[in-house]
């Protein structure tokens, strides 16, 4: 009997590089968008649909760490704290101040991790 053992999310995260800068991830589980699910999903003239503006502020919330420390944070949103010590609103506002395009690429980054990898028979 085969393990399918690539089926599972086994990683406590997941390390990804942008422009030489580093950051981690956790990523996502069934059980992780189950929750997300009443958040992420509105209905529409009847008809459930994502709102994938909020399926990425979930995502946001399972950055692990960022290579910007405690004094950049400070300046940006004027928190005197590490990465590890802000909490969700704070995370998000963080990325918030972010370029369209480190954000686009950060996304992108995250995205790739929580997509299925596809079995070559």
């Amino acid at each position: 009997m085969e393990n399918y053992e690539e089926d599972f999310v086994t990683a406590d995260s997941a390390e990804f590089e942008i422009d030489g800068r580093k950051f981690s991830y956790k990523p996502a589980t069934a059980d992780d968008e189950l929750n997300w699910t009443n958040e992420c999903i509105e209905i529409v003239d009847g008809v459930p649909k994502q709102n994938y503006k909020k399926i990425t502020q979930c995502k946001i919330r399972n950055v692990i760490s960022v290579p910007y420390g405690k004094e950049t944070i400070n300046k940006i949103i004027k928190l005197d704290k590490e990465w590890s010590g802000l909490n969700n609103k704070e995370k998000l506002n963080f990325f918030g101040k972010l370029s369209p395009g480190m954000f686009d690429k950060i996304i992108k980054k995250i995205n790739q991790i929580d997509s299925p990898s596809e079995k070559k028979n």
